[in-house]
């Protein structure tokens, strides 16, 4: 009974509100079919005290917007800093560019009144019956909306209005309105309309908007090119073909209808630009490729820092407080980067793939990490940044791992004593009974090499023999071991990890992130560190954020951990799974690494670290399975090395090998045993526990 009430009176109350306004109107009528509404405007403004402040608001404006200033206040900014202080990024929440009506094309001024104000020219304001029209409509659909503006009432709404749809709002447009056309001719109007007018992503006035979605001067656009920008005015954002081509079209369509009603152009070009044109704007003529004014200098970082201010804040709150964020991207190595995923992707790739239609089904992704500190150097989501191709798979898209989980298994068999890098196992098919059913594990290639050692074992990445080891675990327990090792994983990774003997050839799927939040403790001698990209956000001096770096230490035995890492160096040299790829490349640097393929082909993986720098790269094909098998060797591993070669001396250092605990020795290739001067052999860092008491009498 409450709820029909307070209908009923709400019913009521827009009635009455609704009356007002339909008064308001007939008044109005009354004062123009007398000639007079200027003058009652400029009295109502006298009254109220309002008269001077609006004619001189308007003159300065109008000297604002010819000097280059947009005549509102000062926009604010967010500021992005690299971790020297660089500046990645200015963004200003207001981006304006004077510009004269003589300037523009005359038919972008045509398509404009088609669209928003055909009597333009000869009404004095505003359209009565426009208002009227809007009224009705906004009684039968009982809402607020209004509409039915002109363009004058347009630069009065955004020059002294809130812009909010309520009633007082309205009525001071109209009013103002009125005494616009009483100080400021047509032309100047118009001016300052094609000027203030927002276009989306902060950009305001034609002049910018031309920029952003054409990458054009606006003196260069074609017929098309205005007609779509004209198209998208009323609602731009949201009309937008950054968001939605279907909408801009149907928008696009609806003018070029106008247009050939008015008799502007004829059917055949309004139908045939109806029909193409925005099937084929081309998204990369952008001359500034995401959200308001960003350089293109880092844009992935910029990307992800405003996607994680409006997540913690909100876009708005941010430029209010003119926010000063601080990264802890380097922009020497994310220039790096990105430099190296251009070659990759243009020059390796191509020369790799089997069928020419892989290339553009393979997305990349790579993010660099200090293993000390947690510090992000660098990342990228994949292999350009446009507004068609946003998505961050570095830290926001799971993938299943592959074989870059075995060095973490291997780890927990030698902590445990289940196995030792000279612990040798039968490299054989295997047939594995499972409450699902029989698996069948099998060797990349489906090669076997008999009895091998577990450091022969892991250079080469054999599966068969990573799954005896993970039989011989308890998974469960390994699990347990797992989640408080590496803490710092995403929950919803953490959850999908099942004691399943599966788990040894990584069936299970985790970020980039995930990876390098793994190798962290292992390349940074057993401590866990949490990568974390934001340092602090100032506001005026203010510290509004501050990150707290989320470290565990001694997570790991060090000892075992050196023993690792040694064994990961192996997968590079000759022999390992990456060897091939770091000889084409040319690299030259010490490097501890592993590779990551998936038993489909679908994900490619690499990891490779020193002291100082881990890096993850992940290369694959984001839907179906292409033509070429991805093995991270043969692709991965490029760009690492690419990458790595020119940022290596600035980041990286190799390990010492030095413990109190084990050391390098040399060991016969033959007998396993400690080598003498005669012995085939190979040098390994291992702790006393694990080195052979006895030297090869073979030899």
């Amino acid at each position: 009974m409450i709820d029909n009430t307070n209908k009923k009176n709400k019913r009521v109350k827009r009635t009455i509100i609704l009356s007002i306004i339909l008064i308001l109107i007939i008044l109005i009528f009354l004062f123009l079919a007398y000639g007079c509404y200027k003058d009652l405007a400029e009295v109502i403004l006298n009254v109220s005290g309002k008269k001077e402040s609006i004619y001189f608001r308007v003159k300065e404006f109008q000297n604002q917007i010819h000097y280059g200033s947009r005549g509102f206040a000062t926009p604010h900014t967010i500021t992005i800093y690299d971790r020297n202080r660089v500046v990645i990024a200015s963004l200003k929440d207001k981006d304006y560019q004077f510009i004269s009506i003589q300037q523009v094309p005359v038919f972008l001024i045509d398509l404009l009144l088609i669209k928003e104000d055909m009597t333009f020219f000869t009404h004095k304001g505003i359209v009565p019956r426009r208002i009227f029209v809007s009224l009705l409509k906004n009684i039968r659909y009982g809402r607020n909306a209004f509409g039915g503006s002109t363009i004058t009432q347009q630069v009065s709404k955004l020059l002294f209005t809130d812009q909010k749809k309520t009633v007082t709002r309205k009525v001071k447009e109209i009013i103002t309105a009125f005494y616009i056309e009483k100080i400021l001719t047509k032309e100047e109007i118009l001016e300052i309309y094609i000027n203030i007018a927002y276009f989306g992503y902060g950009r305001y006035g034609v002049s910018k908007a031309s920029e952003f979605y054409f990458n054009k001067k606006v003196q260069q656009l074609n017929f098309a090119e205005a007609a779509m920008l004209v198209s998208i005015i009323s609602s731009p954002e949201r009309f937008s073909p950054l968001k939605n081509k279907d909408v801009t079209k149907e928008k696009f369509k609806v003018l070029m209808n106008r247009a050939k009603k008015v008799e502007y152009i004829d059917a055949k070009t309004a139908d045939n630009l109806s029909q193409n044109y925005v099937d084929t704007y081309d998204f990369t003529k952008l001359g500034v490729s995401s959200y308001l004014q960003i350089e293109d200098k880092s844009p992935w970082v910029q990307s992800y820092v405003l996607s994680w201010i409006n997540s913690n804040y909100s876009i708005k709150q941010a430029f209010e407080s003119d926010f000063e964020i601080y990264t802890t991207t380097d922009s020497y190595a994310q220039f790096a980067l990105q430099d190296s995923a251009n070659y990759y992707v243009s020059q390796i790739i191509p020369s790799r793939v089997n069928d020419p239609a892989d290339e553009n089904n393979l997305e990349i992704a790579s993010v660099s990490v200090n293993p000390l500190t947690g510090e992000i150097l660098s990342f990228i989501g994949g292999k350009k940044y446009s507004p068609l191709n946003e998505f961050n798979r570095a830290f926001s898209s799971r993938r299943q791992v592959g074989s870059i989980i075995k060095p973490v298994l291997y780890l927990y068999a030698f902590l445990n004593n289940i196995v030792n890098p000279l612990t040798v196992v039968e490299d054989k098919p295997l047939s594995i009974e499972t409450s699902t059913g029989k698996w069948e594990p099998k060797n990349y290639g489906q090669q076997y090499n008999g009895p091998i050692p577990i450091f022969r074992a892991l250079q080469k990445s054999l599966n068969s023999v990573m799954v005896q080891v993970a039989m011989k675990m308890d998974l469960n327990d390994f699990l347990d071991w797992f989640n408080d090792v590496f803490p710092f994983i995403d929950k919803k990774s953490q959850e999908a990890l099942k004691p399943y003997p599966s788990i040894a050839l990584g069936s299970f799927e985790f970020s980039l992130l995930d990876i390098a939040s793994i190798y962290c403790p292992i390349a940074n001698l057993g401590t866990s560190v949490k990568p974390y990209l934001i340092e602090k956000v100032m506001s005026h001096g203010n510290i509004i954020y501050q990150n707290n770096v989320e470290k565990i230490y001694d997570s790991i035995d060090k000892t075992l951990d050196l023993e690792l890492i040694y064994l990961l160096g192996l997968t590079s040299a000759d022999g390992g799974t990456s060897n091939f790829a770091k000889r084409q490349t040319g690299f030259s640097y010490p490097v501890y690494s592993k590779t990551g393929t998936t038993n489909n082909g679908k994900d490619s993986w690499f990891v490779g670290f020193t002291d100082g720098l881990l890096t993850v790269v992940w290369t694959g094909y984001e839907k179906d399975t292409g033509k070429t098998a991805l093995t991270g060797g043969g692709f991965s591993a490029y760009l690492y090395y690419i990458y790595t070669q020119k940022i290596y001396p600035f980041f990286a250092e190799d390990y010492k090998f030095v413990d109190e605990n084990g050391s390098i020795v040399p060991i016969c290739e033959t007998t396993l045993l400690k080598a003498n001067e005669n012995c085939p052999k190979i040098y390994l860092f291992l702790p006393y526990i694990h080195q052979p008491s006895e030297y090869c009498a073979s030899h």
